[in-house]
């Protein structure tokens, strides 16, 4: 394994035969399902952020913007049409000068407030460019996590890489895996390593000129 787990199958016993792609043994796998899950779902959601702020405001925030620039618009006619009022009453000392002063004081309070909602809405329509290129870096750190979760996942089952047979355990189900630690010993039925206990009185004969018609190895 090329990560750390606790051992939780392990179906196969010494001397036993195992096909290509037959499981080995599996660590548990809740804990790496469960981390690959999270950061698959904050990945989409980095990736929903990141498609708003290049598309600016939701359609209903927007809209609710434009509402307050057009209500900022008529407002300033309003206080438009109150100060010109006043300005032709003011030589006549049909209104004071204190009540001229506050007509121009809300025009000038009305004008602000249109240009603060136009520059709201601009600023809703574009993100600022900085916002989206950390939104985009957030992102693709998140797919890197993804990827490599999704390694780790792949990594905590093992399976056999080819036609085998187990020829050694060396550790039990219910155990704590260190990465790359052994689990077992794989050998390929097609490469068959065999120990033969041979008389020493053959031994000390040269071999290589005894009389052997045939060797059979019994399994």
């Amino acid at each position: 394994f090329q990560v750390s787990g606790l051992l939780t199958e392990l179906p196969v016993k010494e001397g036993q035969r195992v096909a290509k792609g037959e499981l080995i043994a599996q660590l548990r796998q809740d804990e790496f399902e469960a981390r690959l899950k999270t950061l698959q779902s904050q990945l989409e959601q980095g990736r929903a952020e990141l498609a708003a702020l290049r598309l600016g405001d939701r359609p209903e925030l927007r809209r609710q913007r434009e509402a307050e620039v057009r209500a900022a618009e008529a407002r300033l006619n309003n206080a438009r049409s109150e100060l010109d009022r006043f300005a032709r009453l003011l030589p006549q000392r049909a209104v004071s000068q204190a009540e001229f002063d506050t007509a121009e004081k809300t025009y000038r309070v009305a004008l602000e407030n249109l240009e603060a909602a136009q520059q709201n809405l601009a600023e809703g329509s574009i993100a600022r460019e900085e916002d989206i290129l950390a939104q985009e870096a957030q992102v693709r750190g998140l797919e890197s996590r993804v990827v490599e979760a999704n390694i780790q996942l792949q990594d905590s089952t093992l399976r056999a890489p080819y036609d085998g047979v187990i020829a050694q355990r060396f550790v039990e189900q219910g155990q704590t895996i260190r990465a790359k630690e052994t689990v077992v010993r794989f050998q390929d039925i097609d490469e068959v390593e065999i120990v033969v206990d041979v008389p020493e009185t053959v031994m000390t004969t040269d071999i290589r000129t005894a009389d052997i018609v045939q060797m059979v190895a019994e399994l």
